[in-house]
């Protein structure tokens, strides 16, 4: 039993050999999207945070080696301590290529790089701010500002700048022509484009995710050149407000950056949950645990509420991936002897990840379980789950883990005015009480009465152990 998945293997030989999400189909149309551009290209694939963007470009980038592309992979995120993107840019180029040949490099592609990186010294040093030029001058005790001297600093700092801005054009156009001829060097050796795989921008320093775009729109927009951008649309979206201000019309600034913005599609649920009790190694924990307490139901009920919960929850993959392993934590603080109450544990380990405060409050006896009801229902697809044979069985244990023994007689007596017509309730029929009260009685859920603090003890005991 694992508490933390393992990363997923890539092979060299077959990249998506062990995709989760049939995602080939998209790299493989990815692919021909590079391979057709006709000059440099930035290309924007979005998705929310949490569903896989960064193993799919890893797939893809291998994928993209192995058709003979030369590629660099730069993780915004990880140098968001740069002050300056152009620094972490030109490094990360330089490093890439090295990695990317292999050693191979013909000598004019070193030269070109170390043509890129001259001229980019250049741009840097051209645009320091007159502020620090004026700070460094020499001449600045507090009893040296005569309007004499500031009048003079200020003409030669109005001359400098106008000088630094000639230098800069200069200097700029020199890089573009260096980032190309490496590009073209690239090709010629391996006949696709330069790609540049920017990955987790949106999690960067608005500043800083901003300073990225600018310099791939006006320093590295050559031919032979495709960037493709991982984003988080929403989250740029806000970084882009922080920064010019909340009625900037912010997809319309960020329209500029991209030529093609394309969606990476939504995983397959079923697939991921299936895939994620193998990853966690739970599979012989659940079958142990069947031939212990002689219930062989415990992994598909976990893997039809997880289903549903997932989807009405709205739930990232890295929020499923964090299920399981609040999960795994669980089973080993629960002896294999003794029942794992699946659908109420599945319910609390999704509220206790999406929605925390909801979780506190049930667990605590200020929230009751109508309130849970309702707060599932109002997600995609959620009132459709609370309406099939699983929401069913959801409203059951709910209404059981908060009942005392004292009480489970008054419950009783609810749902059988319930199902005999004596009572109504708008979201709950005839047929649906009956069936809530024949669930009290069965093996399973019969131990649930009473029992709320335990089972959430066990998630609890996961989140503090995760900590």
């Amino acid at each position: 039993m694992k508490f933390r998945p393992e990363a997923i293997e890539i092979p060299p030989e077959n990249p998506f050999q062990f995709d989760l999400l049939n995602r080939k189909t998209v790299g493989d149309s990815l692919t021909e999207i590079v391979r057709s551009s006709s000059g440099g290209l930035v290309l924007a694939l979005h998705a929310p945070w949490g569903q896989g963007k960064t193993t799919f470009l890893k797939m893809w980038q291998q994928s993209l080696i192995n058709s003979s592309a030369t590629t660099i992979y730069f993780n915004a995120w990880q140098t968001d301590f740069s002050e300056d993107a152009l620094v972490s840019l030109i490094g990360e180029l330089n490093s890439g290529l090295k990695s990317a040949k292999d050693g191979e490099g013909t000598v004019k592609l070193q030269e070109s790089v170390a043509s890129a990186k001259k001229f980019g010294a250049k741009i840097l040093r051209r645009t320091v701010p007159a502020l620090i030029k004026l700070g460094t001058a020499g001449v600045l005790t507090a009893d040296d500002f005569t309007e004499e001297v500031v009048s003079g600093l200020g003409e030669k700092i109005a001359e400098d700048k106008i000088q630094d801005y000639e230098d800069a054009k200069s200097s700029i156009q020199g890089f573009r022509s260096a980032i190309e001829e490496i590009a073209k060097e690239s090709s010629e050796i391996e006949s696709l484009p330069l790609v540049i795989i920017v990955d987790e921008l949106d999690r960067c320093r608005p500043t800083y995710a901003i300073s990225i775009l600018e310099c791939i729109k006006h320093l590295f927009s050559v031919e032979g050149v495709v960037f493709v951008l991982s984003i988080d649309r929403t989250q740029l979206s806000h970084a882009v407000r922080s920064q010019y201000g909340v009625g900037m019309d912010a997809n319309g600034y960020l329209r500029r950056f991209f030529d093609i913005e394309l969606n990476l599609p939504e995983p397959s649920h079923q697939q991921f949950i299936q895939a994620q009790f193998a990853r966690f190694g739970l599979l012989n924990s659940f079958k142990t645990r069947s031939a212990t307490i002689h219930s062989d139901n415990e992994k598909s009920n976990f893997t039809e509420l997880f289903l549903h919960l997932f989807r009405c929850m709205q739930c990232s993959l890295r929020d499923q991936e964090r299920a399981f392993s609040l999960l795994s934590l669980a089973l080993r603080a629960t002896s294999v002897n003794e029942y794992l109450h699946p659908d109420l544990m599945a319910v609390l380990i999704v509220l206790k990840i999406k929605d925390t405060d909801s979780y506190e409050k049930f667990v605590n006896g200020v929230m009751p379980p109508d309130a849970i009801l309702d707060r599932l229902a109002e997600g995609p697809g959620g009132r459709e789950f609370i309406a099939t044979q699983d929401g069913v069985i959801v409203e059951a244990v709910l209404r059981a883990s908060v009942c005392p023994s004292a009480e489970r007689e008054s419950l009783h007596a609810h749902y059988r005015d319930l199902a005999n017509g004596v009572t109504s309730q708008a979201s709950c029929d005839k047929s649906r009480a009956t069936e809530i009260l024949r669930l009290f009685s069965i093996r399973e859920i019969h131990p649930v009465f009473g029992r709320l603090k335990r089972i959430s003890s066990k998630i609890d005991l996961a989140i503090s152990m995760q900590a």
